[in-house]
């Protein structure tokens, strides 16, 4: 019998999240995944009832463990549950090519980035999808935290947008921390060191739905991540490019954040 995960054709690299009671671990599986190619999106394409012809750009799985979400350059949106992985849900598909995904904290929505540079969540009830947040650039990777409802997401030209989905509409200043850090040299004890680079500094964001973390962005942001950690460690965020550097900051967002 065919393995529906395992075929021909282009690799893919791909990340698991797996949940326990109190533990969340991440693992990476890369070169022995293989989906076939398909053609990409365009506007004016029809519908097509094919399901095992999709090339996936991402994919994450939820924290019960059975069910993962996946996009591909054809535009849909696909729930896949293990225990039946011949027959996948389209929960939806658009005229784009969709480039990362996430699900919500809740695992009641899922998020999905697109090459239009947007931020959409599509409720899986309803199948209602709404856009989020807007970058300047494609749209690499999208974090969210079991600890607290905030989304990060980092794009091409080197931002970093968080957004909190339950006041996507509310106007509300609010202060926002952050520390840089960079590697230096230690001559004394002849090792290589962390030192603060710039001082803790105040942000005021005029909207609590969106914050811009402006740090200076030479190159694209590839990946982020929380901190899993109950506590104040969840407010943590970690976040690289190609240039191998990782940033490292501590958002103070709010009190749902200082209290978790």
């Amino acid at each position: 019998m065919e393995n529906p995960f395992i075929s021909a054709q282009k690799p893919l690299f791909w990340t698991l999240c797996y949940q326990t009671s109190d533990i969340r671990k991440h693992a990476g599986i890369s070169a022995e995944n293989y989906w076939p190619p398909v053609p990409m999106a365009k506007h004016g394409d029809e519908e097509s009832d094919e399901d095992n012809d999709e090339e996936e750009a991402a994919l994450d799985r939820t924290d019960a463990g059975h069910q993962f979400t996946s996009v591909g350059y054809d535009g849909r949106v696909r729930l896949t549950d293990t225990r039946n992985p011949w027959q996948p849900i389209h929960v939806q598909r658009y005229r784009t090519i969709l480039v990362s995904c996430a699900w919500t904290p809740g695992t009641s929505s899922i998020l999905y980035g697109d090459n239009e540079y947007n931020v959409r969540y599509v409720m899986l009830g309803g199948a209602y999808s709404r856009a989020m947040i807007t970058h300047s650039a494609c749209i690499w990777d999208i974090a969210t935290s079991d600890r607290h409802p905030y989304i990060a997401s980092v794009s091409a030209d080197g931002q970093l947008l968080l957004n909190n989905p339950h006041r996507v509409w509310q106007d509300r200043p609010r202060m926002t921390q952050y520390a840089a850090y960079k590697l230096t040299y230690d001559s004394e004890r002849q090792c290589v060191v962390y030192t603060t680079a710039s001082s803790v500094e105040e942000i005021r964001a005029e909207k609590a739905s969106v914050l811009l973390i402006d740090y200076p962005r030479p190159v694209a942001l590839h990946r982020a991540v929380w901190n899993h950690n109950a506590g104040p460690a969840a407010q943590w965020l970690a976040s690289g490019g190609a240039a191998g550097l990782v940033h490292v900051a501590s958002m103070a967002c709010d009190d749902i954040l200082d209290s978790v």
